[in-house]
């Protein structure tokens, strides 16, 4: 996880509504919001 990735991983545990639009999908779906759930992405 780079540094963007995690500050993106980060605003989304503060802003739990909010969406993810990565353009690299494929690492933000191994990643996990609380431990547990998946982190809501749009696909681009």
């Amino acid at each position: 996880m780079d540094a963007g990735d995690a500050s993106l991983g980060v605003l989304s545990e503060l802003h739990p509504p909010a969406k993810i639009i990565p353009t690299d999908v494929r690492d933000f779906t191994v990643y996990r919001r609380f431990r547990h759930a998946a982190r809501p992405l749009i696909h681009p």
